[in-house]
């Protein structure tokens, strides 16, 4: 008995959990370049029942979507965009870069893109090609090269640490990055005028959501009804 209400505690938590990484990836099915989560479950030791074992960041590319943003980039293959942040520098997949006041390439949060590029304050729009070359477009119709972008990739993607706000840091398990040109080699080219979507599975997460909420109610009713007989256990021998 205590191996089966062992088991359906540790059932509870893991579904409990597994309904939180779910709803996260849920809420962020429009966000862009977002990275799902999924959970991994491990059998426990006495062969009833499993817990979490991990959360696991399912690194698949998303949709490339076009958008009216005008400096909006997207990456269609590998390679992520590198930051600035106060922590040091950090790496994205979403391109929905701004300026500042400095006509800077930032990321909605201020995060400075790496290498840093910089519009004249006189130009009217500005071009990125494949090949990551930014060109600044003045009112004359002059055409300025104003920077190169630089994507990096990992051994191991997947070894990278969420840190939130869609911005990853290198794991012991990544690997160190690289650098190099968008289109090179095994690098992905830049899309201009686009976004990457979510990589959320809408439907499964949904579904999911039903069969989770299910297996933490059924556990839940195992660990009321012992905590009911060990009540009623009580009282018999008080």
């Amino acid at each position: 008995m205590a191996d089966f209400f062992s088991a359906s505690v540790a059932g509870a938590q893991s579904a409990e959990q597994t309904l939180a990484v779910r709803a996260n990836n849920l809420a962020n099915a429009v966000t862009p370049a977002f990275r799902a989560g999924s959970v991994r479950q491990a059998t426990l030791p006495s062969g009833g029942g499993s817990r979490v074992a991990s959360v696991r960041t399912n690194f698949a590319n998303g949709p490339v979507e076009i958008t009216d943003g005008g400096f909006d980039l997207a990456v269609a293959g590998e390679g992520f965009f590198r930051v600035s942040t106060p922590r040091g520098d950090r790496f994205t997949r979403a391109g929905n870069f701004t300026l500042d006041a400095n006509r800077n390439l930032v990321t909605p949060n201020g995060e400075r893109l790496q290498p840093p590029i910089q519009l004249p304050f006189e130009a009217t729009r500005f071009n990125v090609t494949p090949n990551g070359a930014v060109s600044a477009i003045q009112p004359d119709g002059a055409v300025q090269v104003v920077g190169q972008l630089e994507l990096t990739r990992f051994p191991n993607p997947g070894g990278l640490v969420a840190e939130g706000r869609n911005l990853f840091a290198p794991g012991p398990n990544s690997g160190e990055g690289v650098a190099g040109t968008p289109g090179a080699g095994v690098f992905g080219q830049v899309v201009f005028g686009a976004l990457e979507g979510s990589n959320t599975d809408f439907i499964g997460d949904v579904v999911g959501q039903i069969t989770d909420r299910a297996a933490f109610t059924a556990n839940l009713r195992v660990i009321r009804a012992k905590n009911q007989m060990l009540g009623s256990l009580f009282d018999a021998t008080a």
